[in-house]
């Protein structure tokens, strides 16, 4: 428990130092991107400005230095962590740690330059920028994969698996539901030793189960974008989620355009977000 109490102590020292609504106001009423740097340099992000360096446009000076805040304090935030509460930091950023394997692998398939891959990742604290680097440097998704089996990354094994399975159609879903099962995986081992006799209700449960929803009603509104029809339609679900049952991903699934899918997908938690979104 004091692992908790001294993390929740350090959490708010660093929230402290948030803009506030009034330096939002402010940022927002001036004239152009000079002027909202000038400003974000009187604040914490300030040395994240200076430190962007080179003869860049403004905005990508501005943008640049917000990543670097953040992977900052992701790192920060698993450097202060400790006992079951270092765990629980591990189980969130290693969601967002997919993503970024996931965005590599876009950028690998794509052809895209090693820069323009690392442009688009924010280090999550488990890996350090050196690291994404080296990953987006990879010739190939078997090369990448072989390389996090190398550093004994949990991503390796099961995208090598199925590579086999990506080579031919070249459908990078099928690698991206390998490593989502396999975070999936992780996050309930991790839940199962955290919260051995947890009813499953507490906030940690709640963020697995809805990162799993998110994806799952990701996947079938892909199919229905993209006209896929799969021959196993279980076959990209993550199991585990309590929004979005199995029962409703096949009503989503069924609908005949994406408008429609949407709406049907919007019969749930998800009816905000979905109902901000402008028409597809």
């Amino acid at each position: 428990m004091s692992d908790l109490f001294y993390l929740n102590t350090r959490l708010h020292a660093m929230r402290a130092q948030f803009l506030s609504r009034r330096e939002y106001e402010m940022i927002l009423a001036l004239p152009d991107l000079s002027s909202i740097a000038a400003a974000l340099r009187e604040t914490p992000y300030g040395q994240f400005i200076e430190s962007t360096g080179g003869e860049v446009p403004e905005a990508a000076r501005i943008e640049e230095a917000l990543r670097r805040n953040v992977s900052q304090t992701l790192a920060r935030l698993l450097a202060i962590s400790s006992g079951d509460c270092a765990e629980a930091v591990r189980l969130v950023l290693g969601h967002w740690e997919v993503q970024a394997v996931k965005t590599v692998l876009r950028g690998l398939v794509s052809g895209a330059y090693p820069a323009e891959i690392l442009s688009s990742l924010v280090p999550t604290g488990l890996h350090d920028e050196a690291a994404l680097e080296e990953m987006c440097r990879q010739a190939d998704p078997r090369a990448l994969a072989e390389l996090m089996v190398t550093w004994r990354e949990p991503w390796g094994p099961p995208l090598l698996r199925a590579l086999p399975s990506f080579r031919e159609p070249r459908d990078l879903a099928i690698l991206a539901s390998a490593l989502d099962r396999c975070w999936f995986e992780q996050a309930a081992s991790r839940l199962r030793e955290i919260r051995p006799s947890s009813p499953g209700e507490d906030a940690l449960s709640l963020f697995v189960s809805l990162s799993v929803d998110t994806i799952n009603l990701m996947t079938v509104l892909k199919e229905v974008g993209d006209r896929i029809v799969p021959a196993n339609r279980v076959r990209y679900l993550l199991p585990g989620g309590r929004i979005v049952d199995e029962g409703a991903l096949d009503r989503v699934r069924a609908s005949p355009t994406l408008a429609e899918a949407l709406q049907e997908a919007g019969r749930s938690l998800f009816l905000r977000p979905l109902a901000a979104l402008p028409a597809p």
